[in-house]
């Protein structure tokens, strides 16, 4: 398996990761200041501090998650980190319609047997019978990744 050679790389694009980090540390320092520096009641003050707080956070694991590819073999999809997001035996359905209820920029993918949940923040999310993927990626390569799993699929998906 180790020789296998991968038939579609989700990659984000890297201008893209750091133009949100950035803009989600801005946010974070502002809201902090607030909280610190402008003197509130005590409870907008907290409110403030703890939003900003989250707020970082949250930009920590979108920064980490969208370092990350996705790797489509002939058989499975999975993360540069060894993470298994599904196999392709095992897609019933994919949405990518404009109006389908799917992550920005992505796709869902419909599975036949559950997954335990899992979400990784900017790149795919999976939550028992369903993956998305999407957020901090190109659409042109999930559409070839698309493509490429229709393709080879011996189902109409």
């Amino acid at each position: 398996m180790e020789n296998e050679k991968p038939l579609a790389i989700i990659n984000p694009p890297t201008i893209k990761r750091y133009f949100f980090t950035i803009l989600s540390l801005i946010l974070s320092v502002l809201l902090l200041y607030e909280g610190f520096a402008i003197y509130f009641a005590s409870g907008e003050r907290l409110g403030f501090i703890l939003v900003g707080l989250l707020l970082s956070g949250l930009t920590y694991l979108f920064y980490f998650n969208t370092g990350k590819a996705l790797i489509l073999y002939h058989d499975r999809m999975v993360s540069t980190d060894g993470e298994l997001l599904f196999e392709l035996h095992n897609i019933s359905s994919i949405e990518n319609g404009l109006f389908s209820f799917k992550p920005s920029n992505g796709v869902l993918f419909h599975l036949k047997e559950p997954m335990p949940s899992k979400w990784k923040l900017g790149l795919w999310w999976r939550i028992g019978k369903r993956v998305g993927i999407g957020g901090c990626t190109q659409k042109s390569s999930i559409n070839l990744a698309v493509e490429i799993i229709k393709t080879n699929s011996n189902t109409d998906l």
